[in-house]
């Protein structure tokens, strides 16, 4: 079972660990491993001014989601999965947590701008791509720039699911499988 809670200062290395493992899984070099490692690592001062969530499972820390609330926008900073724990619903769950969370802020949009192996798992989520976005840290490199309108959330979730639980849907296993990709920001 997977319970969430607040992230503690005292994890934050534990939690920054977990986030290179959960971006190394799309095989990237080490140079590219250590451009991100300052975007991916998380500070103490980001507990005071964003909201980080950690899903656990037993004893094991399962995966985080940062968001940040700016007016009416939300920016989803970071949402990353233990890779052992990758398609066993620990993204869906931190997904849903911050959308929630924003919602409960005042936010009616969020931004993501998500790796580009799991955009795919945003899109599922009910997210739409708008554009790219510079990365921040690989000059040159941009990310996919996804859009989640926040009040139609629900109704755009429930649309999806009944169009992928179709029996004439032109998707195939195999393309279904390779959308499954793990959830992961930047």
């Amino acid at each position: 079972m997977i319970q969430l809670r607040d992230a503690r200062q005292n994890e934050l290395p534990s939690l920054s660990a977990l986030c290179l493992r959960s971006k190394a899984v799309w095989d990237y070099d080490a140079s590219f491993m250590i451009a991100c490692r300052t975007e991916l690592t998380l500070v103490p001062d980001e507990l005071k001014s964003t909201h980080v969530q950690v899903a656990e499972r037993g004893t094991l820390l399962a995966g985080l989601a940062q968001v940040k609330v700016t007016d009416t926008d939300a920016d989803l900073l970071k949402l990353f999965v233990e890779p052992a724990l990758l398609r066993s619903g620990v993204g869906r769950v931190l997904f849903e947590w911050a959308t929630a969370r924003a919602k409960s802020l005042g936010a009616v949009r969020m931004v993501i701008e998500a790796d580009p192996g799991a955009a795919p798992f945003y899109e599922r989520m009910g997210a739409r791509y708008a554009g790219f976005a510079p990365s921040q840290s690989i000059p040159g490199r941009v990310l996919p720039r996804m859009l989640l309108e926040l009040d139609k959330l629900a109704a755009t979730r429930l649309r999806v699911s009944s169009q992928q639980n179709t029996s004439h849907s032109p998707v195939s296993a195999r393309q279904r499988k390779r959308r499954s990709a793990p959830a992961q920001s930047r």
